[in-house]
């Protein structure tokens, strides 16, 4: 895997932490590897030499949608789930869009939910978490034993909360459900083991009509963007997810505003075409230095 990376012009990564992870594996293969002819492998500055070739290491500008994306939340079938979805809009709305794959950590996030239920019980009647949840191949073991494993961490938390269901698990690969579901969230979830830059986090802000906070896991790439405006977690850590979840509750109305106000102007501030602008000007410069 390193050496077809290596191979590359460039290699771009979401975070300096993530290039700098990098940068440490290839160290550390490449100082233990032994064979008939030693690889030699030199780094000065942003350039990462592997025999004679040159490979320009960067953090890349995250991907983010146009604001024109916002334009889909009125698009019929986004209508009807999004009324279906606002049924119970008093009750805070906690959200996680993603795939269901077990480094997305979806159980932790649960049972987290569950605990802070156990310790202020009146929550079940004023919060809800709704989870859309992409399914993976269900024919490989690790994805069917994620799938069963949230199906009985809802059913458990539900089942203690007695009269009420309030985790909604939606299992299915459905667009428009999941942009409605990122447009009524109070709290946004995206806690994951390891990952790059989540959509959920990018897309959330664009289309989000509630003063939508977020809650974050520390691996997840988007954390770095949202750091001074959302909670940021450990993926590991069960009571601080439940604790940012508490607070997440009970924070005042102009604080919320506030933070949402900062999140969604860090997203418009990022230019989907600086992306692209950016691997474009990488590439000449990797060709003009030939």
């Amino acid at each position: 895997m390193l050496n077809s990376l290596l191979s590359a012009d460039v290699v771009s990564f979401p975070t300096a932490a993530d290039n700098n992870a990098f940068i440490a594996c290839v160290r550390s293969h490449f100082s233990s590897v032994s064979d008939n002819r030693p690889t030699k492998v030199g780094f000065r500055n942003d350039l990462l030499t592997k025999d004679l070739h040159e490979v320009r290491l960067s953090v890349l500008t995250p991907s983010v949608r146009s604001m024109q994306f916002k334009s889909v939340i009125d698009f019929g079938p986004t209508q009807r789930f999004i009324k279906n979805l606002s049924g119970d809009d008093s009750k805070h709305t906690f959200v996680t869009v993603d795939r269901s794959e077990p480094h997305k950590n979806i159980v932790r996030s649960i049972n987290a939910y569950g605990e802070l239920l156990k310790r202020r019980p009146e929550l079940a009647e004023s919060t809800r978490y709704l989870l859309m949840l992409t399914p993976g191949p269900t024919h490989i073991s690790a994805y069917k034993r994620v799938s069963e494993e949230v199906r009985r961490a809802t059913r458990k938390a539900n089942d203690a909360a007695k009269n009420s269901d309030p985790i909604c698990v939606y299992e299915e690969n459905n667009f428009y459900r999941a942009i409605a579901a990122l447009s009524v969230y109070d709290t946004l979830f995206s806690i994951p083991v390891a990952d790059g830059v989540g959509r959920s986090p990018l897309d959330g802000p664009i289309v989000n009509t509630k003063d939508g906070g977020m809650i974050l896991g520390e691996n997840d790439a988007a954390s770095y963007l949202f750091r001074k405006n959302a909670s940021i977690v450990s993926f590991t850590d069960v009571a601080g997810i439940s604790n940012a979840m508490e607070k997440a509750v009970d924070e005042s109305p102009e604080i919320r505003s506030a933070q949402a106000t900062a999140i969604q102007d860090i997203v418009s501030s990022l230019d989907p075409a600086a992306t692209i602008h950016q691997i474009i000007s990488e590439l000449h410069e990797v060709s003009n230095s030939r």
